[in-house]
């Protein structure tokens, strides 16, 4: 459930986002920071990682179904999460207890998801045979209308 005033808080990043996107004419502005997410590199050829939506990510993590990760060091990221998720710190202080059919979804701050890609495919190797990339990354979920924090504190357990 989300909390209160979330919806109106959602509702006004979404539109802040597409108003940094836009100018007043309705054209698409280039900003610095799609260029260099365009630049975001894939995993290595033959590591295929599987994507899924938003919502089925959403969705998962509500049933308590999938755990869901930053795969960023919050040295690296301080700014904006997906509420609900665990830093990457604290997913690897849990990781030996973790069975290894634990459902584990990343997502990324890059639209195409390369260091949560990265990430999953190392945890491929290690034996996590259930691991996801949420598809078109922070952003994706932003538009779809959930929750996201700019605090740790936030994030729900």
């Amino acid at each position: 459930m989300k909390a209160p005033g979330t919806f109106l808080a959602a509702r006004r990043l979404r539109g802040y986002v597409r108003a940094m996107l836009l100018d007043s004419a309705g054209r698409l502005i280039a900003l610095s920071g799609l260029l260099l997410a365009a630049g975001c590199a894939s995993p290595e050829a033959g590591r295929e990682i599987p994507r899924i939506s938003p919502k089925e990510a959403h969705d998962r993590a509500e049933a308590h179904q999938a755990l869901l990760v930053c795969p960023y060091d919050q040295v690296e990221c301080p700014g904006t999460h997906v509420v609900g998720t665990i830093s990457f710190e604290e997913f690897t202080a849990r990781r030996s207890g973790l069975p290894r059919n634990q459902d584990i979804i990343l997502y990324c701050g890059c639209p195409r998801e390369a260091t949560a890609a990265a990430r999953a495919a190392d945890l491929q190797e290690a034996g996590f045979n259930h691991v996801e990339v949420i598809n078109g990354g922070l952003l994706a979920w932003i538009l779809a209308g959930y929750e996201v924090t700019t605090t740790p504190k936030e994030r729900k357990p």
